[in-house]
């Protein structure tokens, strides 16, 4: 059919009856096929495909110019027609696609021949395992992906993925930490899998889970690595075996079950002639001073004591300070706030060493000895300032020997990039980075196997916006730069691409559209890799675990991004694709400085057709002139916690409201209003009042239990999440004062407006709840409040009467007050629209040291919460028959909200309500 292919038929295994199946094939392939039957070309008997047999199965034209065809049987090709061609497209165009599609492992007309080149015949790719697969010379180790059982007892589950171990317990909970050190530990146990030492495991994984939430700091282990090299200290105090910095030979843990994984018992079982480190946030508030105690008890002979904290200019950190001066210490090195001298919370439960900027100031004290201003200077000096990513913990420490153990070097042995210790070839690493916001690609490419030695090449590349294509063309510049003799060991956390590459042409490979995309490139790594003569060990690592060699090639490949104005060599440049929307401002508009931040011309404006889109329905929605809009455009900031739940309510709370935020909420006053109830008053209760929003909502004494009700729901919910927030504070919820464990004056208190009393005492009061921390030395009154008005004015004068109702109860805390607490009323305040008191919600995350995260969270719960409590007040009065004026079928209509009791007439919604 073309003069690249032929089209052959499967030979079943009887060699007379022909199966099912067609193919093409390219003559290479043919060839290759044949000659591992010893068999030269077109030495058996042709046989014929007629041209009703190619019309029939491939619905295409015959070719005016050829009679029927005749064509070598083909008997060998289980490589090549491991996947049979069923003819289901039409047109000759389909037919000549076929032939590349089959050869890349791709359905026959699952994708159009302008997708797929058809010059891509090359030898099919041999697959001998599922983690180690083969190209000539070439083997990719992708076990890194794989998760590989451990020994482990009975009810117990151990399993390592990537840099990560996971340690289930049978009904318990699923806890993690880095590989290379759960290795560490087991290598110093003679019962590494034995109940107890996986328990003390666990309870180590647990108390640092519970130290991140309150006290614990986490230092970088590369700052620890510094200042281990600085100070030559030997110990590491208050480090948990989860976290311990295998740079120190010995660390002592606040866990009592550490010890059991290698822990010393105290400060006073280190030998005094070992200098020490002390972490000193690892510790409780209130244990601190008995560690500093410990720590300069005991004179040290010819060494000297360190400790790290932080100071954040809280009560705590200022008690810390004191403690020091007190004890003679003195401050030597001070890192200002936003140095990278920290990693995220739960670094070590995910392995990921990334260094962030500080939240604090970081200061080293030294205990107990005479320090003078000079060596203090030098100190400083040698740390270095720690404005950007720095690599100590990657280098040896000052009393590093080869020949004896240290914990260090078992530490490397189990990592994931340990194989280029003893690797006699190049070590490389290649990384891609993509800025898709610009369309900026850059590949770097990394040389050397020790800190000190190491080479890079950094390129620009072009083409299509995507980060496998970035990969690719780092991976491209390695091996055309390599000699094709030197064994290579190559670093990579492309998972995508070493598949691609192992993969390519065999039959089982279904390229997805971005892999196809970028074929130009990775046809000409295959190309390079089969020209090679030497070993090439790809090795799939994990990114931003630890790895030198792909931390500094993700270095490479982000200076690699840039203008094509940049200067850096351009690679794999393609025409741009077309795009919808582009940026073609005139040339005056070019000198204007906001120009500098629009994309380039050839880059897809998504991020900018989004903004314009989000602006145009902001303005449309602000334009309209309805009471939903103007609610909404005039509570803003306290109405932007419900717009971000919303879409989570069940389909009745929108409802609801939506209709108490537009007005329209079927009250008595709204339907006499409309015509639709003979009068406003009240049907529900005999005062006569008009029945509003606010008086359904606030006042109407049927309701007094179901309002009740409602606030406890909601309240509880709240709780709940206050709870889990603040792990380190005394709660006492729905609790009177005399039964919250405080002190109180036995004087009454006068001016608290106390429903039927205005003088009781202090004891008999209970606030929503209680928080009393008694290190930081806080005693908070937690108050609750959904006012039936949404506007803000109403939420502030909601929030001051809680205060004003609470504050004199400092009176009756004046033993606390006078001797340095702290005392404060918090009201929770939100409406039942849903909008939030903001300011007064920040006020209370203040005196609670919750973060902005914790308070975003807060913000929706009370959102969310106080509408569903009003749908169940809804659904209450949708049941309440009324006491007065009889059951009119305008106040029945309101039945038609409820979902228990759904109108005969009315249809459910399709689909939830959208809100912009």
């Amino acid at each position: 059919v073309q003069q690249n292919g032929v089209v052959v038929r499967r030979v079943l295994a009887d060699t007379v009856a022909l199966g099912p199946e067609l193919a093409f094939l390219t003559a290479p392939q043919l060839r290759a096929a044949l000659s591992r039957q010893d068999e030269p070309l077109g030495a058996r008997p042709p046989w014929s495909l007629s041209r009703w047999q190619f019309c029939h199965w491939f619905r295409a034209e015959w070719p005016a110019h050829l009679l029927d065809l005749q064509l070598p049987p083909c008997k060998a090709l289980s490589v090549a027609c491991g996947r049979g061609t069923s003819p289901k497209r039409s047109g000759p165009r389909w037919v000549q696609s076929t032939l590349s599609n089959l050869v890349l492992g791709v359905r026959p007309g699952k994708r159009g021949a302008d997708e797929i080149d058809g010059g891509t015949a090359q030898q099919a790719l041999p697959n001998p395992g599922p983690t180690a697969h083969v190209v000539g010379h070439a083997t990719f180790d992708l076990s890194c992906d794989h998760p590989r059982l451990l020994p482990s007892p009975s009810q117990w589950t151990v399993s390592t993925k990537s840099t990560v171990t996971s340690i289930t317990k049978y009904g318990g909970q699923c806890l993690q930490l880095d590989a290379a050190l759960f290795a560490l530990l087991c290598r110093g146990q003679q019962e590494a899998t034995s109940p107890a030492f996986l328990e003390a495991v666990h309870s180590s994984c647990r108390g640092q889970l519970l130290a991140d939430r309150s006290h614990s700091v986490p230092w970088s282990r590369h700052l620890l690595a510094r200042l281990q090299h600085l100070t030559n200290a030997g110990a590491l105090i208050g480090a948990r075996a989860v976290t311990w910095n295998p740079h120190f030979r010995q660390f002592v843990s606040p866990e009592e079950s550490d010890i059991a994984l290698g822990s010393v018992a105290s400060v006073s079982h280190v030998d005094k002639s070992v200098a020490c480190l002390l972490l000193l946030d690892d510790y409780p508030p209130e244990l601190r001073l008995g560690i500093l105690t410990s720590l300069t008890a005991g004179a040290r002979v010819g060494s000297r004591n360190w400790v790290l904290r932080k100071d954040d200019r809280s009560h705590t950190a200022k008690r810390d300070r004191e403690s020091l001066c007190r004890m003679g210490c003195r401050l030597t090195l001070r890192l200002p706030r936003r140095a990278l001298v920290q990693h995220e919370p739960g670094w070590w439960a995910a392995a990921r060493f990334d260094q962030v900027p500080s939240t604090c100031v970081a200061e080293l004290w030294v205990v107990g000895h005479e320090y003078s201003g000079v060596a203090a200077r030098s100190l400083a000096a040698d740390a270095g300032q720690w404005i950007q990513r720095r690599e100590d913990f990657l280098t040896d420490p000052p009393d590093w020997d080869p020949t004896t153990e240290h914990p260090l070097s078992v530490y490397r042995e189990c990592q994931q990039d340990a194989l280029a210790q003893s690797w006699t070839g190049w070590v490389v690493a290649t990384d891609g980075a993509c800025d898709i916001k610009r369309g900026w690609m850059g590949a770097g490419v990394v040389f050397g196997a020790s800190a000190s030695t190491t080479s890079a090449l950094i390129r620009r590349v072009g083409g299509p916006v995507s980060s496998t294509r970035a990969e690719a063309a780092a991976m491209h510049v390695l091996l055309s730069a390599a000699p094709a003799a030197v064994d290579l060991l190559v670093f990579c956390d492309s998972l995508c691409l070493l598949h691609v590459l192992s993969k390519w042409a065999l039959t089982e490979v279904d390229p997805e559209p971005g892999e196809v995309r970028n074929q130009d490139i990775v046809l000409a790594i295959l190309s390079v890799l089969r020209l090679r003569s030497g070993r090439t060990h790809f090795v799939k690592v994990k990114s931003h675990a630890g790895c030198m060699l792909n931390e500094r090639a993700d270095e490479a490949a982000s200076a690699g991004l840039g203008p094509e104005s940049s200067g850096l060599p351009t690679i794999w440049q393609t025409d741009p694709k077309p795009s919808f929307i582009r940026v073609r401002p005139r040339s005056h508009l070019k000198q204007d400085p906001m120009y500098r931040s629009l994309p380039e011309d050839e880059v897809h404006n998504e991020a900018l057709v989004r903004a314009a889109v989000e602006s145009t329905d902001r303005a449309a929605f602000l334009s309209r002139d309805t009471v939903f809009s103007k609610t909404l455009a005039a509570e803003a900031v306290a109405a932007a916690p419900v717009l971000r739940v919303v879409h989570s309510l069940s389909i009745a709370a929108v409802r609801c409201w939506m209709k108490i935020t537009s007005g329209i909420y079927p009250t008595a006053s709204y339907l006499h209003r409309i015509g639709r109830a003979p009068t406003s008053d009240c049907p529900h209760c005999s005062g006569g009042a008009r029945e509003t929003l606010g008086h359904f909502a606030g006042e109407c004494p049927r309701f007094h239990d179901a309002r009740t009700s409602a606030h406890n729901q909601s309240w509880s919910t709240i709780s709940s999440v206050l709870s889990s927030m603040l792990p380190s504070w005394e709660l006492c919820w729905e609790t009177s004062m005399s039964a919250c464990g405080l002190e109180l004056s036995p004087a009454r208190v006068s001016g608290l407006v106390i429903p039927r009393t205005t003088c009781v005492t202090a004891g008999s009061l209970t606030p929503d709840g209680v928080a009393v921390h008694r290190t930081l030395r806080k005693i908070l009154i937690l108050e609750f409040c959904r006012p039936a008005h949404g506007s803000s004015p109403s939420l502030q004068a909601a929030w001051t009467r809680k205060r004003e109702k609470y504050l004199p109860l400092g009176q009756c805390l004046r033993k606390y007050t006078s001797a340095g607490w702290s005392f404060d009323v918090l009201p929770f305040v939100v409406s039942i629209h849903g909008f939030v008191h903001v300011g007064g919600l920040q006020h209370a995350c203040r005196a609670l040291d919750l973060s902005p995260a914790q308070q975003t969270v807060l913000e929706n719960t009370m959102a969310s919460s106080s509408v569903e409590a009003f749908t169940f007040l809804h659904r209450v009065r949708c049941s309440v028959t009324p006491t007065v004026g009889g059951s009119s079928p305008q106040v029945r209509h309101v039945v038609r909200d409820s979902p228990q009791a759904p109108a005969q007439d009315s249809q459910p919604p399709s689909r939830r309500p959208h809100v912009s």
